[in-house]
């Protein structure tokens, strides 16, 4: 058994136990509350399990879907699929910290480059939390971003046309890096993506945030226009689960035993 099958059987097993917890802490008598969190585990479990399955297909068919187009045109290579989703990576984070997006450009779609200008704006101008007597574009930001490294790639879907322009691929990429943000005037910390600690004091919070990379995972998107590939969306998460979320347990169960059974899977979530 490998490793993700074993996953998986940990999953439904540990769900299982759960649910049966579940409903003998209900028959006799026992805490409601401690039943819903019981309950509430087991949707997070299956859900979970369902979203690795999906994942797992969709590594797969981007494989097939690499090898197939890479018969017919030399320049589907996957180490070269790296190596400009690194190229990119790099100068992106560099020139978002710098707060001038401009020389990476010429790395975009017109219509993303409009776009990353707009969520860089909105990120590093606006706070309307520090004071209810400063206007609400008052401060000024700058995001600190050091120590980047990425640790894994892994291609997560391939869309190859007849033609070379408008070929895709959406490419996870698996970092971490030191990420925060100050007041550009007066360099006092403002706020980190770091997850704060229960009880930790602002010093130890902003010390440790100035030091401690966190780690986390994009999706960058590419399309191929003259023969070039150019970064179209960056997106921090996706959802390949977003049609189950609010099932019940039971029903969520018939989904699992339809994914491990099934071949099929959507990547139109890195596209839309």
């Amino acid at each position: 058994m490998n490793r993700f099958k074993k996953i998986i059987f940990f999953v439904i097993l540990l769900s299982w136990f759960l649910y049966l917890q579940a409903d003998a802490r209900a028959w006799w008598g026992g805490s409601s509350s401690w039943g819903w969190d019981a309950i509430g585990a087991l949707i997070a479990l299956l859900i979970y399990a369902i979203y690795e399955i999906r994942r797992r297909k969709m590594i797969e068919k981007a494989k097939k879907d690499l090898e197939k187009a890479l018969s017919t045109d030399s320049t589907w290579n996957l180490e070269e699929l790296k190596r400009v989703t690194e190229n990119v990576f790099f100068k992106y984070q560099r020139a978002w910290s710098n707060k001038d997006l401009l020389p990476v450009k010429n790395l975009m779609t017109k219509s993303y480059f409009e776009k990353a200008n707009k969520i860089l704006a909105n990120r590093l101008n606006k706070n309307n939390k520090l004071s209810f007597f400063k206007s609400y574009d008052s401060y000024k930001y700058k995001n600190i971003l050091e120590n980047i490294q990425i640790h894994d790639m892994t291609l997560m879907s391939v869309r190859d046309f007849p033609w070379k322009d408008w070929d895709m691929f959406a490419m996870e990429v698996s970092a971490s890096m030191i990420d925060y943000t100050i007041d550009e005037e007066t360099w006092k910390f403002i706020r980190s993506t770091l997850r704060r600690r229960k009880n930790e004091s602002d010093k130890d919070y902003e010390a440790r945030a100035k030091r401690e990379a966190e780690p986390f995972k994009e999706y960058y998107i590419f399309i191929r226009y003259n023969w070039k590939w150019l970064l179209n969306n960056v997106k921090q998460q996706f959802s390949i689960v977003w049609d189950i979320i609010k099932l019940k347990e039971s029903d969520l169960i018939k989904v699992l035993e339809k994914e491990r059974a099934s071949d099929d899977v959507n990547d139109d979530v890195f596209y839309n």
